[in-house]
């Protein structure tokens, strides 16, 4: 536990696991998931958009990242 408030934005999948992560690359990120929200002493934040503008215009719904599904479900919240 490092700092007071911690903010971790953008928990999408795609971006959060990257999409291209297999293997290794995916439980590293997983660990580094892990890490963000232990350092939080006192308040946590966790965010993820429902839409997405794309840089060609486009707008593209948003799913929430399997690692925001574990924790929700680990602490018994409904996603």
């Amino acid at each position: 536990m490092e700092f007071d408030v911690v903010f971790i934005v953008g928990l999408v999948e795609g971006t959060l696991p990257d999409y291209r992560s297999k293997g290794a690359a995916l439980e590293e990120e997983k660990r580094n998931a892990f890490v963000a929200v232990t350092r939080s002493k006192r308040l946590l934040y966790l965010s993820y958009p429902k839409e997405k503008l794309m840089p060609w215009g486009e707008v593209k719904s948003q799913t929430y990242s399997r690692y925001l599904k574990a924790m929700a479900d680990g602490l018994g919240f409904q996603m």
